[in-house]
C-alpha cells in the first residue's frame, strides 16, 4: 500500500499499539525516490488517528520496542530481509540534540547511525528517544524516512549502544 514515497509490501507490517489509538510500526517495502529509482528496506513510523506519519523521524521510545517489532517481523516471516544497496532519499531538518551515537560502517562513504536524542517539537514539547539516520561525508542526512537495509544492521548498532552503556534507556 503506498504511503508517501514508501510502499508497504503486503503483510509486511509489525505494530505495537498504545492505548490512545497510536501504534509504532515497522514496515518493509519500497522507497520511491521520485527520479525513477527505488529500493527496498525497513522503516519505523507512527500510525495515528490521522494515518501514518510520513514526515519527520519516528521517535522510538526504547530498544524494547525495536526488539519487540523485529521479533514480530521475524515471527511473520519477513524480518530477515537483507538489502545492501545504499540510496539515501530525502533530507529534512528537525531541531534535535544528539546525546549519544553509534555508527555502522557499511563499506562505502555512508554510515548508518543509531542516536539517542532530545527532540524539540516546539511549544515546550521536548522528548528523548532513539532514531536511525545516515551520516555522509558532508553531514548527516535527516531523512524523511530512514531506510535501514537489514535487520543485522539494527542488531549491530543496538549491541554497540548497549556496550557503551546507553542502549538500555527506556522512555515512556
Amino acid at each position: 500500500m503506498p504511503r508517501g514515497n514508501f510502499t508497504i509490501f503486503p503483510s509486511h507490517e509489525a505494530r505495537l499499539s498504545y492505548g490512545n489509538d497510536y501504534a509504532l510500526c515497522l514496515h518493509y517495502g519500497r522507497f520511491n525516490y521520485g527520479n525513477g529509482t527505488s529500493e527496498e528496506g525497513y522503516r519505523f513510523t507512527w500510525d495515528t488517528p490521522q494515518g501514518f506519519l510520513t514526515f519527520g523521524q519516528a521517535r522510538i521510545p526504547s530498544f524494547c520496542e525495536i526488539h519487540e517489532l523485529m521479533a514480530e517481523a521475524i515471527k511473520q516471516g519477513w524480518g530477515k530481509h537483507v538489502n545492501t544497496i545504499n540510496n539515501l532519499g530525502n533530507v529534512w531538518k528537525q531541531p534535535t540534540k544528539v546525546l549519544h551515537e553509534v555508527r555502522f560502517d557499511r563499506g562505502d562513504p555512508y554510515f548508518l547511525c543509531l542516536q539517542y536524542c532530545r527532540f524539540d517539537y516546539g511549544s515546550g514539547i521536548v522528548e528523548e528517544g532513539y532514531r536511525f539516520t545516515w551520516d555522509r561525508p558532508n553531514g548527516y542526512l535527516k531523512g524523511v524516512q530512514t531506510r535501514i537495509p537489514s535487520y543485522s544492521d539494527i542488531d549491530k548498532l543496538m549491541a554497540q549502544a548497549i556496550v557503551q552503556g546507553w542502549g538500555h534507556y527506556i522512555n515512556d
